[in-house]
């Protein structure tokens, strides 16, 4: 069976054959903001109450409110389940 890795690259492989993409590296700058106590954060934020991923905040910055069930301050560790 192929790994996960081999697979992505071959699929990106084919992309590039026919130039439908080339994708840029990823440096450790890029993913600084995705990684919470050195491992890569992969949760989309979401409703602790409601499971809900209709979020907001303003300008990206501060806690989350619920735009489903109206929960407010929903702080990133709580939305991305990293408590």
């Amino acid at each position: 069976m192929m790994e996960q890795s081999e697979v992505v690259q071959k699929a990106l492989g084919a992309l590039r054959a026919v130039c439908i993409v080339e994708p840029e590296p990823v440096t450790d700058s890029d993913a600084a903001g995705w990684l919470v106590n050195g491992k890569r954060v992969t949760v989309f934020p979401h409703c602790p109450r409601c499971a809900s991923y209709v979020l907001y905040r303003k300008d990206n910055i501060g806690n989350y409110e619920c735009q489903t069930c109206g929960l407010l301050e929903i702080a990133e560790s709580t939305a991305r389940r990293l408590q």
